[in-house]
């Protein structure tokens, strides 16, 4: 009599328990070992455990970080086109002071790296 594994058992994710989830959601949000080990009523010494050596709560740790760090470039981006589009208003503004329109305009070619370096 042998063993049945089934397929779709070895492919599913390992879940977190729910202090698991308590501990990670404060690891995440900025907190020690020792504060996530409170707020999910473990010790250190298991919280520790987790952060250390359990595969799946680093995995998840992981993905969890790499989808927030992915969250804050797409919205520094989305800032990035913001930034660009009010010095372009600027640039485009025929009311806008003068020395404005140049400050605008060579911030822009600053950071595209067209303008010369100063002395």
């Amino acid at each position: 009599m042998g063993v049945t594994i089934h397929a779709d058992k070895q492919l599913r994710k390992p879940t977190l328990n729910a202090k698991q989830e308590v501990a990670l959601d404060c690891l995440l949000s900025g907190g020690t070992i020792s504060e996530a080990a409170t707020r999910a009523r473990v010790s250190r010494q298991t919280a520790s455990g987790w952060a250390n050596h359990d595969d799946a709560f680093l995995s998840e740790w992981q993905r969890r970080r790499e989808e927030r760090a992915k969250a804050v470039r797409a919205e520094l981006q989305s800032a990035a086109t913001e930034a660009v589009d009010a010095l372009l208003a600027v640039v485009r503004d025929p009311t806008a002071n003068a020395s404005d329109r140049v400050k605008a305009a060579t911030a822009i070619l600053d950071r595209c790296g067209l303008t010369a370096p100063k002395f």
